[in-house]
């Protein structure tokens, strides 16, 4: 699962004290063209907010809510200039209603070894 599949979840874990719960977007490196990197991007950040506000969200993490989570962008290419403003995601509306709701969103790098 990677960025290029914006319907699924790439990686889904909790911190150990079971208070943070991180999704993190896989991107592999495989789109080259910064456009269509932000904009699938943007598609998957879609998705995982949506989850957030799910049912499933509710029954898999039933004592956390979204604001719970952290979005970890792992990269095996440095993010766009564009990609790295994305600090925050939400529903349509959110900031206008709690700007402390927000999911946070992290870039993080990371490179193949093999």
């Amino acid at each position: 699962m990677t960025l290029e599949e914006p319907n699924k979840l790439d990686i889904i874990a909790r911190s150990k004290d079971k208070k943070k719960i991180y999704l993190e977007i896989v991107d592999a490196g495989v789109t080259k063209d910064p456009e269509k990197r932000y904009g699938s991007l943007i598609q998957k950040l879609a998705n995982y907010v949506g989850y957030t506000m799910s049912n499933e969200f509710k029954k898999d993490f039933p004592n956390n809510k979204p604001a719970d989570v952290i979005i970890r962008v792992a990269c095996a290419s440095e993010p766009t200039d564009k990609m790295k403003q994305v600090v925050q995601v939400g529903p349509p509306g959110y900031l206008t209603k709690d700007p402390k709701s927000g999911i946070k969103v992290e870039f993080v790098r990371f490179e193949f070894k093999g």
